[in-house]
């Protein structure tokens, strides 16, 4: 029998191990007393408590899932696994590899490693001109490839880089290096994507995370890099810079996935593609089942509908399993703050179908005032706290969304483009509108 192990770390304090039994294909974790004992703690998720009772073990495959969940996707990961001489299914070296920088709190490092007094090489300073050449060379030049080694360790498909960032008194970036011990990184930066079918998509995520913003909704906090080409640079929300140490913490977070113990294979609903009689990935009444572990119940509903209502107004049908978040406490889960939004209407090339139903319909076109009461009747969701929200999203959109178009910070073509999303958005707040008000026709019991 060979187990192989690796020590699972949280900022200073050793939080235990995880085994992988390589004959058996089995995990195991294990976590430290000390860890347990303090007040501090917290599980890597809700499906591996803390504590267990007498004679219970931690799942084998909810260890898997946790761990996978960690990896980036598609191109990426092969990628990753290319350059570690792996295969891509191979989540223990993988892990190995790249989880000293993951999402969330742990670090996942060798067995024997101190996670008090690692080696701290003199720190890799990121450049802009640097940034822009890596952007450039993507075509012939894995971008997750710098100095030789791998350094993408961010869940997804899209390219982007972790860095820890530094600021002068003005709020300018003055300092940027790459996350070596014992640097943390505090911020994403992502480039535009290669493909000609995804035009802008820099400004696109900026205009609609700042749209939600400006709405009032609790979302990261971005940025247009100009290298000169754009880049979007995103807070980290996980990680809590302390100044005037320059301490980063970092702070856990789970995604929906992790939290149902699900696979990345599940994340959208349909997870087995066309086959319409499967739809057993993540789905929107399994999204609102994971409120059961939130204290805060009916703020956190209120939360988690708006960021529903907000996939509808901007049409970002790629709202799936892995983009929503949940910050982990000891004993329960916060609701994160939001990121990755998108009209994913602006590009047809794209799929315009719903990453999970709302309802029986995956279809826009669809989404009947019936369906939309289905979908709060499905996620136990008062109607009449469906159409409130809806009226009231719906009411304030457009005009803020046209303020931003005309006052953000978008250059030649990009204001083009976001002044047509933003006229696509007005559309939408009047469809959304007159979806509110005919949900009053509805009645529970259409859907008994």
């Amino acid at each position: 029998m060979s187990v192989l192990k690796l020590a699972v770390w949280s900022d200073d304090a050793r939080v235990g191990e995880i085994g992988f039994d390589t004959d058996a294909d089995l995990w195991t974790l294990e976590y430290d007393p000390g860890w347990i004992a303090s007040d501090d703690s917290f599980p890597l998720s809700p499906r591996l408590p803390l504590n267990l009772a007498a004679g219970e073990t931690y799942g084998s495959q909810t260890i898997r899932r946790l761990l996978q969940n960690l990896l980036p996707e598609g191109q990426i990961l092969d990628d990753v696994a290319r350059a570690n001489g792996v295969g891509k299914g191979n989540v223990f070296a993988l892990i190995h590899a790249l989880g000293s920088e993951t999402t969330g709190a742990f670090r996942f490092l060798p067995i024997d490693a101190d996670g008090l007094n690692q080696p701290e090489p003199p720190p890799r300073e990121v450049t802009l001109a640097e940034l822009d050449a890596k952007f450039k060379a993507r075509n012939w030049e894995p971008f997750a490839k710098w100095d030789g080694q791998v350094r993408m360790s961010i869940a997804g498909q899209q390219d982007k880089i972790a860095l820890y960032v530094e600021r002068d008194q003005e709020g300018r970036i003055s300092r940027m290096v790459l996350p070596d011990a014992p640097y943390a990184s505090t911020h994403l930066v992502k480039p535009e994507p290669t493909s000609e079918a995804l035009p802008h998509l820099v400004a696109n995520e900026h205009f609609c995370m700042s749209f939600a913003k400006k709405l009032g909704f609790p979302v990261a906090n971005v940025e247009i890099l100009r290298l000169p080409a754009p880049a979007l640079m995103i807070e980290r929300f996980d990680r809590l810079q302390q100044t005037p140490s320059k301490r980063v913490q970092r702070l856990h977070i789970i995604d929906a996935c992790q939290a149902l113990d699900m696979p990345v294979t599940a994340k959208y609903e349909k997870s087995m593609g066309n086959l319409a009689e499967y739809r057993e990935g993540v789905s929107l009444p399994k999204l609102f089942s994971i409120i059961d572990l939130v204290p805060a119940k009916a703020r956190a509903t209120l939360g988690m509908l708006r960021w529903v209502l907000f996939q509808l107004l901007i049409s970002n049908f790629d709202a799936h399993g892995k983009n929503f978040s949940f910050l982990v406490g000891r004993n329960h889960l916060e609701l994160a703050p939001w990121y990755d939004l998108v009209c994913v209407a602006a590009y047809p090339a794209l799929s315009q179908e719903y990453a999970m139903a709302f309802g029986d319909t995956f279809a826009q076109s669809k989404l009947t005032p019936y369906e939309f009461g289905h979908f709060a009747a499905l996620c136990n969701l008062p109607t009449s706290v469906v159409r409130k929200e809806a009226s009231k999203l719906a009411k304030a959109a457009s005009a803020a969304a046209f303020q931003l178009a005309e006052d953000g910070p978008y250059e030649g073509e990009e204001k083009e483009f976001v002044q047509g999303i933003a006229q696509y958005i007005a559309k939408q707040a009047t469809w959304l509108a007159e979806l509110a008000v005919n949900l009053s026709k509805t009645r529970p019991s259409d859907y008994e």
